[in-house]
């Protein structure tokens, strides 16, 4: 089946993306992230700009799925988890899902170990009926 009319899957700089382009089309059924960011907290303005970008998708009307490894060099949790609540704080939906990823590797990477996040995904496309 092709899910891309149904959910929209992010990976490093495009969630936001998605989620504006999600929040501007509401019959789109899910959006999941993985490890979705667009400025790297060694900028200085990572935050501001990183939790505007959220903010833009807050008006997406369906829950969202959030999946982030620690020991990201470039998003660390806390980063992730304070763009997260910035997103809910401008009213949107989702759940935040963290994860250790794999000895050896960066939690940036997460996508790359389904063994991780696969029961995540799997109730969260249940529950949109997909």
């Amino acid at each position: 089946r092709d899910w891309s009319s149904d959910v929209c899957s992010s990976d490093l700089q495009i969630l936001q993306q998605l989620l504006d382009l999600s929040g501007r089309h509401p019959e789109a059924r899910g959006v999941v992230n993985f490890v979705g960011g667009w400025m790297a907290t060694a900028c200085s303005t990572a935050t501001t700009i990183n939790q505007t970008l959220f903010k833009r998708g807050a008006t997406f009307p369906q829950p969202t799925l959030w999946l982030y490894g620690d020991k990201d060099p470039y998003y660390p949790l806390s980063h992730s988890r304070s763009n997260f609540a910035a997103y809910q704080a401008a009213g949107g939906r989702g759940t935040f899902n963290d994860y250790q990823p794999p000895a050896g590797t960066s939690g940036h990477n997460i996508s790359g170990t389904p063994s991780l996040w696969d029961a995540a995904v799997t109730s969260y496309l249940r529950e949109r009926g997909l």
